[in-house]
Protein backbone atom coordinates (compact mmCIF):
# COMPACT_ATOMS: atom_id res chain seq x y z
CA UNK A 1 0.00 0.00 0.00
CA UNK A 2 1.30 3.69 -0.50
CA UNK A 3 2.06 5.63 2.49
CA UNK A 4 0.03 8.60 2.68
CA UNK A 5 1.83 11.92 3.02
CA UNK A 6 2.82 13.02 6.16
CA UNK A 7 1.89 16.39 7.00
CA UNK A 8 0.65 19.22 9.18
CA UNK A 9 -2.01 21.80 9.39
CA UNK A 10 -1.58 24.53 12.53
CA UNK A 11 -2.98 27.80 13.65
CA UNK A 12 -1.73 29.42 16.10
CA UNK A 13 -2.93 32.97 17.81
CA UNK A 14 -1.76 35.56 20.18
CA UNK A 15 -4.58 37.62 21.57
CA UNK A 16 -4.07 41.13 22.29
CA UNK A 17 -3.05 43.55 19.60
CA UNK A 18 0.88 42.58 20.07
CA UNK A 19 2.84 42.53 16.72
CA UNK A 20 6.19 41.97 15.37
CA UNK A 21 8.44 44.91 15.59
CA UNK A 22 7.63 46.86 12.12
CA UNK A 23 4.36 45.12 10.82
CA UNK A 24 1.49 46.81 10.35
CA UNK A 25 -2.04 45.36 10.58
CA UNK A 26 -3.18 43.88 7.74
CA UNK A 27 0.14 43.33 6.71
CA UNK A 28 1.31 39.87 5.56
CA UNK A 29 4.50 38.71 4.67
CA UNK A 30 5.22 35.19 2.67
CA UNK A 31 6.78 32.21 3.95
CA UNK A 32 6.68 30.32 0.79
CA UNK A 33 4.36 27.52 -0.73
CA UNK A 34 1.65 29.52 -0.72
CA UNK A 35 1.62 29.71 3.37
CA UNK A 36 1.58 33.17 4.90
CA UNK A 37 1.27 34.81 8.23
CA UNK A 38 -0.89 37.87 8.85
CA UNK A 39 -0.97 40.75 11.31
CA UNK A 40 -4.58 42.41 12.22
CA UNK A 41 -6.07 44.08 14.87
CA UNK A 42 -6.56 41.44 17.11
CA UNK A 43 -2.92 40.28 16.96
CA UNK A 44 -1.00 37.38 15.34
CA UNK A 45 -2.26 34.60 13.10
CA UNK A 46 -0.16 32.23 11.15
CA UNK A 47 -1.43 29.20 9.39
CA UNK A 48 0.18 27.05 7.40
CA UNK A 49 0.97 23.14 5.65
CA UNK A 50 3.99 21.52 4.99
CA UNK A 51 5.57 18.08 5.16
CA UNK A 52 7.17 17.35 8.25
CA UNK A 53 8.57 14.86 11.46
CA UNK A 54 5.98 13.46 13.77
CA UNK A 55 5.75 14.97 17.13
CA UNK A 56 5.03 19.23 19.34
CA UNK A 57 7.59 21.96 18.52
CA UNK A 58 7.68 24.62 20.79
CA UNK A 59 7.15 27.86 19.54
CA UNK A 60 7.87 31.76 20.28
CA UNK A 61 6.20 33.17 23.43
CA UNK A 62 3.00 31.38 23.94
CA UNK A 63 2.69 29.59 20.50
CA UNK A 64 2.60 25.96 20.18
CA UNK A 65 2.93 23.94 16.73
CA UNK A 66 0.62 20.54 16.85
CA UNK A 67 1.74 18.16 14.81
CA UNK A 68 1.07 14.69 13.02
CA UNK A 69 1.72 11.57 11.11
CA UNK A 70 -0.52 9.88 8.82
CA UNK A 71 0.27 5.65 9.29
CA UNK A 72 -1.90 3.64 7.03
CA UNK A 73 -0.75 0.18 8.57
CA UNK A 74 -1.40 1.76 12.06
CA UNK A 75 -4.59 3.10 11.31
CA UNK A 76 -5.70 -0.13 9.61
CA UNK A 77 -4.50 -2.11 12.46
CA UNK A 78 -6.54 -0.69 15.39
CA UNK A 79 -10.07 -1.65 16.79
CA UNK A 80 -12.89 0.22 14.75
CA UNK A 81 -15.05 2.26 17.55
CA UNK A 82 -18.73 3.12 17.79
CA UNK A 83 -20.33 5.79 17.46
CA UNK A 84 -23.64 6.82 18.08
CA UNK A 85 -25.24 7.31 15.07
CA UNK A 86 -27.17 10.17 13.14
CA UNK A 87 -30.54 8.56 13.66
CA UNK A 88 -32.06 7.89 17.23
CA UNK A 89 -30.72 4.11 18.08
CA UNK A 90 -28.33 3.96 15.48
CA UNK A 91 -24.47 3.12 15.70
CA UNK A 92 -21.82 3.71 13.08
CA UNK A 93 -18.43 1.63 13.34
CA UNK A 94 -15.26 2.50 12.14
CA UNK A 95 -11.43 3.54 12.25
CA UNK A 96 -10.50 6.07 13.63
CA UNK A 97 -6.95 8.15 14.99
CA UNK A 98 -7.43 11.37 17.15
CA UNK A 99 -3.44 12.74 16.34
CA UNK A 100 -4.09 16.10 17.16
CA UNK A 101 -6.80 17.28 19.67
CA UNK A 102 -6.12 20.88 20.81
CA UNK A 103 -8.54 23.71 21.34
CA UNK A 104 -7.09 25.52 18.41
CA UNK A 105 -8.36 22.29 16.35
CA UNK A 106 -8.53 18.77 15.87
CA UNK A 107 -6.79 16.50 13.27
CA UNK A 108 -7.85 12.65 13.07
CA UNK A 109 -7.22 9.92 10.48
CA UNK A 110 -10.51 7.72 9.26
CA UNK A 111 -11.11 4.31 7.48
CA UNK A 112 -14.32 3.16 6.47
CA UNK A 113 -14.26 -0.37 5.63
CA UNK A 114 -14.79 -1.76 1.97
CA UNK A 115 -18.69 -2.51 0.97
CA UNK A 116 -19.49 -0.17 4.04
CA UNK A 117 -21.88 2.49 4.43
CA UNK A 118 -21.23 5.34 7.12
CA UNK A 119 -24.05 7.76 7.95
CA UNK A 120 -23.37 10.87 9.81
CA UNK A 121 -24.76 14.53 11.05
CA UNK A 122 -22.23 16.94 11.30
CA UNK A 123 -22.85 19.71 14.12
CA UNK A 124 -19.10 21.72 12.63
CA UNK A 125 -17.63 22.66 10.11
CA UNK A 126 -15.27 19.99 8.99
CA UNK A 127 -12.56 19.30 6.17
CA UNK A 128 -11.72 15.98 5.20
CA UNK A 129 -8.79 15.15 2.42
CA UNK A 130 -8.39 11.60 0.87
CA UNK A 131 -5.25 9.54 0.65
CA UNK A 132 -7.05 6.65 -0.39
CA UNK A 133 -10.24 4.42 -1.34
CA UNK A 134 -13.39 5.88 -3.45
CA UNK A 135 -16.74 6.42 -1.62
CA UNK A 136 -20.26 7.69 -3.08
CA UNK A 137 -21.17 10.20 -1.10
CA UNK A 138 -24.60 11.71 -0.87
CA UNK A 139 -25.53 14.69 1.57
CA UNK A 140 -28.15 16.93 2.15
CA UNK A 141 -26.90 20.97 3.21
CA UNK A 142 -28.97 23.04 6.11
CA UNK A 143 -31.56 24.57 6.45
CA UNK A 144 -34.08 22.53 5.04
CA UNK A 145 -32.22 19.27 3.57
CA UNK A 146 -34.69 19.79 0.62
CA UNK A 147 -32.12 18.54 -2.32
CA UNK A 148 -30.02 15.32 -2.18
CA UNK A 149 -26.78 15.70 -4.11
CA UNK A 150 -24.67 12.42 -4.70
CA UNK A 151 -20.86 12.65 -5.60
CA UNK A 152 -17.78 10.16 -5.62
CA UNK A 153 -14.56 11.06 -3.72
CA UNK A 154 -10.93 9.39 -4.41
CA UNK A 155 -7.51 9.75 -3.29
CA UNK A 156 -6.27 13.33 -4.04
CA UNK A 157 -9.81 14.93 -3.54
CA UNK A 158 -10.73 16.96 -0.71
CA UNK A 159 -13.76 18.73 0.58
CA UNK A 160 -15.45 21.42 3.07
CA UNK A 161 -18.45 19.63 4.78
CA UNK A 162 -20.75 22.83 6.04
CA UNK A 163 -21.82 22.26 9.85
CA UNK A 164 -25.80 20.74 9.56
CA UNK A 165 -24.44 18.59 6.81
CA UNK A 166 -25.89 15.34 6.62
CA UNK A 167 -24.06 12.29 4.78
CA UNK A 168 -23.64 8.81 3.89
CA UNK A 169 -20.75 7.21 2.62
CA UNK A 170 -20.73 4.46 0.10
CA UNK A 171 -17.45 3.11 0.25
CA UNK A 172 -16.44 0.46 -3.11
CA UNK A 173 -15.52 -3.06 -2.47
CA UNK A 174 -12.00 -2.26 -3.91
CA UNK A 175 -10.30 -0.90 -0.52
CA UNK A 176 -10.82 1.02 2.28
CA UNK A 177 -12.11 4.75 2.32
CA UNK A 178 -9.14 6.61 4.22
CA UNK A 179 -9.35 10.19 4.86
CA UNK A 180 -7.76 13.49 7.18
CA UNK A 181 -9.98 15.04 9.37
CA UNK A 182 -9.60 18.61 10.49
CA UNK A 183 -11.93 20.37 12.85
CA UNK A 184 -11.06 24.48 13.39
CA UNK A 185 -11.69 25.47 16.19
CA UNK A 186 -12.03 21.99 18.30
CA UNK A 187 -15.72 21.46 19.27
CA UNK A 188 -16.41 21.58 22.30
CA UNK A 189 -18.77 19.43 24.56
CA UNK A 190 -20.49 20.00 27.97
CA UNK A 191 -19.54 18.10 30.59
CA UNK A 192 -23.64 16.46 29.77
CA UNK A 193 -23.08 16.10 26.57
CA UNK A 194 -19.71 14.46 27.10
CA UNK A 195 -21.75 12.01 29.65
CA UNK A 196 -22.41 8.44 28.05
CA UNK A 197 -25.93 8.63 30.64
CA UNK A 198 -28.15 11.86 30.42
CA UNK A 199 -31.53 12.48 31.11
Amino acid sequence: MVKSPSFYLDRTRRRGKSRLPGMQPGDNQALGSGAKKGYTDSGFVFINARRLTAGRTPGHGDFTLETARFDDDRLLASEPRTFGGPTIGSEERFQVEFLVNDPRGVICYEAFAAGSTVNWAFWHDEVHVITGGTAQVTYTLPPNHRRTVTKRFTAGDAYLIPNGTRARFAVTEDGPYLHVCVIMPRFEYTKDERADTYE
